[in-house]
């Protein structure tokens, strides 16, 4: 799609453009990784809060739009965010309100992860794009509305996934200091990469099939 990213609409033949090995479902590891972690209610075998890592226009937006989300289990209720510098947490409010009926009289962000997780009925997942929009205001700042309200994930009823350049080390720190969680490349840690020439090449002969300019051998 070039500089649009790909959403849910495509996902009927995203995942045959990612790369990588695939599982006993066909599904390629990247997205696997994620729904097999984000479907558990165990905490010990979950994550509360996780990074999606990669440099700019490595796929990380298309990856959970058009790969991730339309893939995790229909009970679990995933909300994609982009960040900005300064109103993330009013988009999060937004968007939890147009798919959690029992919050919809929340006045800020907080007090409806609270609701969510006392709650304890549903599943929800956070995906902010971009974070580092937010990350890059917010440098100085300790305790801010959105680190209260991310505290209130627990891996069971409230999960977020931060996607972030690969530029913005400060998110991890982020997500060590200020969440009190900690980085593990097994549970909550992801790293995306640009595609390799072999597989840029495969990807653009899949389009030129599709558009009719290649033979089908090609």
């Amino acid at each position: 799609r070039g500089l649009r990213t790909f959403t849910d609409e495509d996902a009927g033949f995203f995942l045959e453009l990612l790369p990588g090995s695939r599982d006993r479902q066909g599904l390629p590891e990247s997205v696997a990784f994620w729904k097999k972690r984000i479907e558990q209610n165990d905490p010990d075998k979950t994550f509360s809060v996780g990074i999606i890592n990669g440099p700019s226009g490595s796929g990380k937006s298309s990856l959970v739009k058009a790969g991730i989300i339309p893939q995790l289990d229909k009970s679990i209720i995933a909300i994609h965010v982009d960040a900005t510098a300064e109103d993330t947490e009013s988009r999060l409010l937004h968007g939890l309100q147009k798919k959690v009926e029992s919050i919809k009289d929340s006045k800020d962000l907080t007090q409806a992860m609270i609701q969510i997780r006392r709650a304890e009925t549903i599943k929800v997942v956070l995906f902010i794009d971009q974070f580092e929009q937010w990350l890059n205001s917010h440098r100085s700042t300790r305790r801010t509305e959105l680190v209260d309200a991310l505290r209130q994930c627990d891996g069971r009823t409230l999960q977020c996934v931060l996607m972030v350049r690969d530029d913005f080390g400060s998110a991890i720190k982020f997500l060590t200091d200020d969440l009190d969680s900690t980085i593990d490349r097994d549970r909550n840690y992801a790293w995306i990469d640009l595609f390799d020439v072999k597989h840029a090449k495969d990807v653009l002969v899949r389009f030129g099939q599709a558009y009719g300019k290649l033979p089908k051998d090609s």
